[in-house]
């Protein structure tokens, strides 16, 4: 309503990307194929997707009800290398195992591949938000040059709050 009068409904929103104000990750360009520069920044997300969705690869569920689709957000589908993908894809069934095996070492367990605080910090947040889309869906994953797996940053917060619930209800 502006000055009493009804205008319509405007979202504002933004879209995960690289850069130091946003996800702070290197900026990984099509020549970084090699260590340590293979290592990051990547952003990647496990999302729905439809039949024009470039998909880098597919892992199952926790629950192994349905396999997990990854994207590639950081860098673009387009410029990912075949190096940098086997890189990132890599990671994510380094911790696969390291969990699968309950391999808890700092050395060469999930420790060494996750930082820990950001997942913990992820699982918070969906869990009091009651994020029905949470860990298969809408997920974001970053790495930076040299570190470890992150959980985040938190987007798709459409189904939280009880609203995912409550329109199970209204369908009824």
């Amino acid at each position: 309503m502006i000055n009493g009068s009804y205008n319509g409904l405007y979202v504002l929103e933004e879209k995960i990307k690289q850069g130091s104000a946003r996800v702070n990750v290197a900026k990984i360009e099509p020549v970084d194929n090699t260590f340590p520069n293979l290592s990051g920044g990547y952003i990647t997300k496990a999302d729905k997707t439809n039949a024009d969705d470039p998909v880098a690869w597919t892992m199952s569920s926790y629950n192994g009800a349905n396999d997990v689709t990854f994207i590639h957000e950081q860098p673009k589908p387009p410029d990912v290398t075949p190096e940098q993908d086997f890189y990132i894809h890599s990671e994510f069934e380094k911790l696969k195992s390291t969990l699968s095996y309950g391999n808890t070492s700092l050395e060469n367990g999930y420790p060494s591949v996750i930082d820990i605080p950001s997942f913990i910090n992820y699982m918070i947040k969906n869990e009091l938000a009651a994020n029905a889309d949470a860990y298969q869906y809408s997920t974001y994953f970053h790495k930076d040059r040299n570190g470890k797996l992150r959980a985040g940053p938190i987007w798709d917060l459409n189904l939280t709050y009880g609203y995912d619930y409550m329109q199970k209800i209204i369908k009824q």
